[in-house]
């Protein structure tokens, strides 16, 4: 038997207790007995180095100090774990976006094509009616501040967005002429805002990516970044705005209406850039873009 006052190992895994007369902390607790806590908490400390973690003058109870090392040791896990799983997004998001490409849309063939690619989206959504043109357009397409991507995988085109920036000086687009009594106000206290629209993926090809929409969604980021903009917008059903809420920090402005064309109500979502972005880039890094990028698509 060992002196008292020395530091003996004791039972389970490496435990090592200090045990002292008069100590109310040297009695055994059945908290020491259970294999899985003990042996995770304190092979941890051994490893650390710290054998003389139970000190004799600590008079706090085993379970509260056997606590304290499980939050520590759990601690460094989540933060260990946290840090690989960024590691993993920014390398899928960079392996993603090799295969990605983005073009504006420029010609009358580009064009048609994305029209086309609207309406079998649309449809497939049930969004709209049946037409003989199976076209999709409207007159904010034309518009001086309207810029028209195409989305390609692969060099196939797999989605599309339509880009509004609205300030003092551009005041239409979708959003703008719907909400006119949110909108307005924000543009005359000198807001930049980019309202994105006309979000579609191809209904036969988007399960084949499933990082779609976040690069589509990616075109507003940047165009937001390029325009310095105060408030990025979305135009979304009631059943996806938990998803931009989640996904995005979108917060819903105005309850969903019906808008002419479309089966289906759609309400406003806004959320405050400069405040934000740097938060969901961080859980979205496939969303970074540089400025380069912005410049070579949003330049004119």
């Amino acid at each position: 038997m060992q002196p008292r006052g020395e530091v003996s190992p004791r039972g389970v895994g490496s435990c090592m207790v200090m045990r002292q007369e008069g100590d109310p902390c040297s009695r055994r607790s059945a908290m020491l007995h259970r294999p899985f806590l003990v042996r995770v908490v304190l092979r941890s400390e051994k490893r650390a180095g710290n054998h003389r973690w139970w000190k004799p003058k600590d008079c706090r109870s085993q379970k509260e100090v056997v606590s304290s090392a499980l939050n520590s040791h759990f601690s460094e896990m989540l933060m260990t774990s946290a840090a690989e799983t960024l590691s993993k997004r920014a390398k899928r998001a960079s392996a993603v976006l090799d295969r990605t490409s983005y073009r504006l849309v420029q010609t009358d063939q580009e064009r048609e094509e994305i029209y086309r690619l609207r309406y079998n989206a649309y449809r497939k959504e049930g969004v709209i009616d049946e037409s003989s043109d199976r076209l999709v357009t409207d007159h904010y397409d034309d518009l001086p501040n309207s810029w028209i991507f195409g989305v390609y995988w692969d060099g196939e085109l797999y989605g599309s967005i339509r880009i509004n920036v609205l300030s003092r000086e551009w005041r239409s687009s979708c959003a703008a002429d719907f909400y006119a009594e949110i909108v307005h106000p924000l543009l005359d206290r000198g807001q930049v805002i980019v309202d994105p629209a006309r979000f579609v993926a191809d209904p036969y090809r988007e399960r084949r990516v499933r990082e779609l929409p976040y690069l589509t969604t990616r075109l507003a980021f940047m165009a937001c970044a390029y325009f310095s903009a105060h408030t990025c917008f979305a135009l979304v059903r009631k059943e996806h705005q938990p998803f931009y809420h989640r996904m995005f920090l979108h917060r819903t402005i105005a309850e969903p209406k019906a808008f002419p064309g479309l089966l289906r109500p759609f309400g406003l979502m806004a959320m405050d850039y400069p405040s934000v972005c740097h938060q969901v880039f961080e859980r979205h890094p496939v969303l970074v873009s540089t400025e380069a990028e912005q410049r070579a698509l949003f330049k004119r």
